[in-house]
């Protein structure tokens, strides 16, 4: 993770996390209104702009995350690591056919899913990281 989100990177978070509200039109829009251009002239949000986005538009919400992951919105965050933890081949597999499907996938790809799944196997997390937004539920 580079701390930075490009623009295939979005247009797939968005297609995948919140289904019901993708317009690739909207998307792009969006992508460029928060977007930088860094040394290497490539257009990318950083993470920190990204939650920022997320929180003014309600974007990746508890309710969108529950519908992907098929989780009752009202579990804890201890109940809700728990439940990737133990689902995370099965999250990692359906990420890496989605992006088969959408003819993105390649070593990158394969690097991150292999991360994500490290990550998330060892355990280590904080309850610092998880944004809820109850002005905007989605």
């Amino acid at each position: 993770m580079n701390g930075y989100v490009t623009a295939d990177e979005f247009d797939l978070l968005m297609q995948i996390v919140e289904p019901q509200m993708y317009d690739v039109e909207k998307v792009y829009d969006l992508f460029v209104e928060y977007a930088d251009a860094t040394e290497d002239n490539m257009e990318y949000i950083s993470i920190e702009k990204m939650a920022a986005m997320a929180v003014k538009y309600g974007l990746f919400g508890t309710a969108a995350q529950s519908r992907f992951l098929g989780k009752p919105v009202d579990s804890g965050f201890d109940d809700e690591f728990a439940y990737v933890s133990t689902s995370i081949s099965d999250i990692s597999g359906l990420l890496h056919s989605r992006l088969v499907r959408a003819r993105i996938f390649d070593p990158v790809w394969a690097n991150r899913l292999s991360e994500f799944e490290k990550r998330v196997h060892s355990g280590r997390y904080s309850h610092k990281c998880t944004v809820r937004n109850s002005d905007h539920p989605t």
